[in-house]
């Protein structure tokens, strides 16, 4: 099944697509360290600085995931794919991806899982 966005929601959602994929790449791009709440420098500070940056491990890792999620959807665009189920190949409603815009499911699959 083909899917039927308009050609202006879909490129509005390829908008939101971009705008977070490149926030996301900002937001990897930076030192670990300066994920974390700017604070003044002490020893106390110090002391908690590897704790810290484990504790951003689990924000980095999501935004990878999510900058994953978010490139396989742009990619979907490229091919004209964008909008069809990845697993039954139906077409995933507009409010599901003006609400989620890289989602690959629809509503029935994502229920399954």
């Amino acid at each position: 099944m083909r899917a039927l966005i308009q050609s202006q929601l879909l490129a509005e959602l390829r908008k939101l697509l971009v705008d977070e994929q490149q926030s996301l790449q900002r937001l990897l791009n930076q030192p670990k360290l300066q994920l974390l709440q700017k604070q003044p420098i002490n020893t106390a500070i110090q002391h908690k600085t590897a704790a810290d940056t484990i504790a951003t491990y689990p924000l980095h890792q999501a935004a990878q995931i999510k900058l994953s999620q978010i490139n396989k959807a742009i990619n979907r665009i490229k091919t004209g794919s964008y909008g069809l189920c990845v697993v039954c190949g139906h077409s995933i409603h507009e409010e599901r991806l003006i609400a989620i815009p890289h989602t690959p499911f629809c509503s029935q699959c994502i229920s399954a899982h």
